[in-house]
Order: structure tokens, then C-alpha cells, then sequence
């Protein structure tokens, strides 16, 4: 994830967060704290806008 952002540079990351919580709570981990977490990353580096789209559904 963090290459592909790299490489492609976009203006513009768009997170929409998962609700797998209770059916398959490392999946919504990895995809809601990991992968939120590099993209945020790389925002910051790039100087880009980065959105995070969640719900009081989402652990």
C-alpha cells in the first residue's frame, strides 16, 4: 500500500472504513487501524488530502 501510494502520488485519499468487527475482527483491524494508519502516513509525507469515512458501526 504504502509503494502504490508512493508511486502514484494522488492529490486526493479517500478511506472508507469496514464493518467486519464482529464476524472477522482482524480483518477490521488491519484494514480500520493498520491501513488507515499508513495511508495517513503517506498523506503527510505527500502533502496530499486524505478523508476517513467511518460510522458508530465500526470498531
Amino acid at each position: 500500500m504504502r509503494k502504490g501510494i508512493q508511486e502514484i502520488k494522488p492529490d486526493l485519499i479517500v478511506n472508507a472504513a469496514v464493518d467486519k468487527s464482529e464476524s472477522k475482527s482482524k480483518v477490521a483491524f488491519s484494514i480500520n487501524e493498520i491501513a488507515s494508519t499508513i495511508m495517513a502516513e503517506e498523506y503527510k509525507k505527500l502533502g496530499t488530502f486524505f478523508f476517513h469515512i467511518s460510522t458508530d458501526m465500526v470498531s
